[in-house]
């Protein structure tokens, strides 16, 4: 403690301690009944990973002998059922409440509130109790206790978040090595999420094994203190934060944890207390849905006849709050505490929370025009669209202009044109008011802006609508921006509130170009259906090879690519003139379409490739032809995150890609000059020879790109629009 951290302690015991503060302390609070909370109580040699959890075991004794004389102590159950009344005139009720359900509420708690004949209500997290697991937070602050020294940390975390999609860049990491710091940002991220980071951090530090004992009771202990009229209500089942999970989860994680909890201590479970206090949109609806009678938070308050019974404010406890600086429980520096927390914190974000509970969350995504469903931003819209649960959450698509019919036709949700004209487009003010109207009309909760046109006018008629929510995306380095483009890109920028990636180098992008903070900006990685796409053997290899008219010898390497420049096709089709002499036989698919595919076919016909090179065109199912493959091949010269490698990783086919940033985030093992034919041609031959490195790198793939499943992209998802909505 500083001293002038001790200096304000000691003075704030002392005025404390006046007979004016204690009277005006005393006539605000009326007869208003409080609800202490606390979560841990430790002997003071004992370190907390959160010294806000933590009160001392002489502290805690000195507390309830304070509060037996200033209040009367009743329990939980009997404040929320009388809305706050107190049972008396001679002092105003209070009860005491502990979250979590730590194995020191047994052991050191538990005594002191006996020995009082003190009752108190434990919420438990059902699915810690009786097991050896630990709270993530509580693993990590563990391991980085045990790694000292700073740059031990920076290589564990390096490691880890090498393995994570959804991490920001390395640049980053300097602001997350402290504990806080990174406790912070995982806080933001699903809670199964944070779990499997902290597990990662464990295993890399190689301290898993040093693990022992258990943090939270267990059952036996649990029915020992209920017979001695402890009380106990639900935590979730995992200590879940319900902003960041997907409705359905939260929704699970409600329910669930009161029937689990029923059933162990056979009693009607009425209470439930929200993880570090925090609600997502549905959480007030869902709580009471579940047949919960009452609720706790953690905003700060006293109970009163107006106080919303599933949203019932508390008082926190800990050394922080009772400590006066001497190292002992101070009754006035308590006070001055108490009365900070009462009184400065408003009840109106608490009313806001309740207003918007039960209602799906409105997200509207604004781009310009879509041909087709076949792109890669496109595909991601569509799935983004489908991973959002209808029951929760109310999606719809505004286009600037009129797309083709088979586009809203095949439209997972419903489809609005702000300009409807199809044969002039209209002037740029013009389609900015048509776009206001449509979302005063819909009145979103939050809108999402895609591509050049979609992001300047969806931004800018989302301020002018007031919409709670707006959220830019950013799915390439603007390579294709001229300066008009930058010009209003640097103006409309900042207008929006959050933007999201789908991947580091675009993060950086956003945050250095654009000058975009960091803590605005999130990475969504792209999602696929890894479990569409199986690697083919030997035996189906050779049948689909057949099947398709394709060489049944040489190697086949295909390349899923719109033809555009971009994509630099002209360097594919050069590399397969290097390899044609020592792979005669080898051929290439090009799976796609585009305007530069009369130029490309006629570039493969002057080299005498026509045999070698097969362009398949646009296709609805790119499977066959990669079950047909031996390589990927992707040779652009700029992209955000591909698709393409992304399902060459999850058929497990080993790759061959051009060395760019946004690739390296996926594959770091077979990377070629970008434009550089002959340096692919070499990379292309040099692995048809190693087989053994061809089958590591199809195991590798398929591990990499479980991190892009559907399922975890659903997650990220439903977790983001929730907390956004939140």
């Amino acid at each position: 403690m500083t001293r002038f951290k001790h200096f304000q302690n000691r003075l704030a015991g002392v005025l404390g301690d006046r007979p004016p503060v204690k009277h005006a302390v005393k006539w605000l609070s009326g007869p208003q009944a409080a609800i202490f909370t606390f979560h841990r109580v430790l002997p003071a040699e004992e370190k907390c990973f959160e010294p806000e959890m933590s009160t001392g075991v002489e502290k805690f004794r000195d507390f309830l002998d304070w509060i037996l004389k200033n209040y009367q102590v009743v329990s939980l159950d009997e404040i929320a059922s009388r809305n706050g009344k107190p049972s008396t005139k001679q002092r105003p009720d209070c009860a005491i409440t502990f979250d979590d359900g730590w194995y020191d509420n047994f052991t050191y708690a538990f005594p002191e509130l006996a020995r009082r004949g003190m009752t108190a209500t434990i919420f438990l997290a059902t699915r810690y109790i009786g097991t050896d697991r630990r709270l993530w937070q509580e693993r990590l602050w563990l391991c980085w206790q045990e790694l000292k020294i700073e740059e031990n940390r920076r290589v564990v975390l390096e490691k880890v978040a090498r393995r994570t999609p959804w991490f920001p860049p390395a640049e980053t990491l300097s602001d997350r090595t402290d504990y806080a710091s990174l406790r912070r940002f995982l806080m933001t991220r699903p809670s199964l999420e944070a779990e499997e980071f902290s597990l990662r951090i464990e295993e890399s530090s190689n301290f898993a094994s040093a693990r022992s004992g258990r943090s939270f009771l267990n059952w036996d202990e649990v029915k020992k203190m209920q017979a001695a009229g402890i009380r106990f209500g639900s935590h979730t089942l995992n200590h879940t934060l319900l902003p960041n999970t997907s409705p359905s989860d939260a929704e699970r994680e409600i329910r669930d944890s009161r029937e689990e909890l029923a059933a162990q201590i056979k009693e009607n479970v009425t209470g439930f207390a929200y993880p570090w206090g925090a609600l997502g949109p549905r959480s007030h609806e869902q709580v009471r849905q579940s047949g919960y009678e009452f609720a706790v938070t953690t905003t700060a308050g006293l109970v009163k006849s107006s106080s919303d019974r599933l949203l019932l404010p508390r008082v926190s406890v800990s050394d922080t709050v009772l400590d006066g600086g001497e190292g002992t429980f101070d009754p006035g520096k308590a006070r001055i505490s108490f009365a900070r927390q009462i009184f400065t914190v408003s009840a109106k974000k608490l009313l806001r929370r309740k207003k918007k509970s039960g209602k799906r969350i409105k997200v509207l995504f604004v781009l310009d025009l879509i041909e087709a469903w076949e792109g890669g931003t496109e595909r991601q819209v569509h799935l983004l669209i489908r991973s959002l649960d209808p029951q929760y959450f109310e999606t719809k698509l505004c286009f600037l202009f009129q797309s083709p019919k088979s586009v809203e036709a095949g439209s997972p949700c419903p489809v609005i044109v702000a300009c409807p004209q199809k044969t002039k487009i209209p002037a740029l003010p013009l389609r900015l008011w048509n776009l206001t109207r449509v979302l005063r009309k819909e009145r979103p909760d939050i809108v999402q802006a895609f591509f050049v046109e979609g992001i300047m006018a969806g931004i800018l008629a989302a301020r002018i609508a007031k919409v709670p929510q707006i959220i830019g995306s950013v799915r390439n380095d603007g390579y294709w921006r001229q300066t008009k483009h930058r010009l209003f890109m640097k103006a409309v920028t900042p207008l929006a509130h959050h933007w999201q990636a789908n991947s580091r180098v675009l993060w950086s992008f956003q945050n250095k170009v654009e000058d975009v903070p960091g803590t605005q900006i999130e990475i969504l990685p792209n999602g696929t259906d890894v479990s569409r796409f199986n690697p083919a053997t030997h035996e189906q290899r050779q049948q689909v090879r057949r099947e398709m008219g394709f060489s049944e010898n040489g190697p086949i390497c295909v390349c899923v690519a719109n033809l555009y420049a971009v994509k630099d096709l002209e360097t594919l089709i050069r590399s397969a003139a290097h390899l044609r002499e020592k792979l005669p036989t080898i051929q290439f698919l090009l799976v796609g379409d585009g305007p530069l595919r009369e130029e490309l076919e006629n570039l493969a016909n002057s080299l005498g490739l026509s045999e070698n090179v097969k362009f398949v065109g646009r296709q609805p199912d790119v499977r066959p032809f990669l079950a047909a493959a031996d390589f990927g091949v992707l040779t652009s010269l700029s992209e955000g995150s591909s698709n393409s490698i992304l399902e060459y990783m999850a058929m497990g086919l080993p790759s061959i890609v051009s060395d760019l940033p946004a690739n390296r985030e996926l594959l770091s093992e077979v990377l070629f000059q970008p434009g550089n034919s002959l340096d692919l041609a070499e990379k292309i031959y040099r692995l048809w020879l190693d087989l053994s490195m061809r089958t590591c790198l199809s195991k590798l793939s398929r591990e990499i790109a479980a991190e892009y499943s559907v399922e975890k992209f659903s997650v990220r998802a439903q977790s983001y629009y929730s907390r956004m909505a939140s």
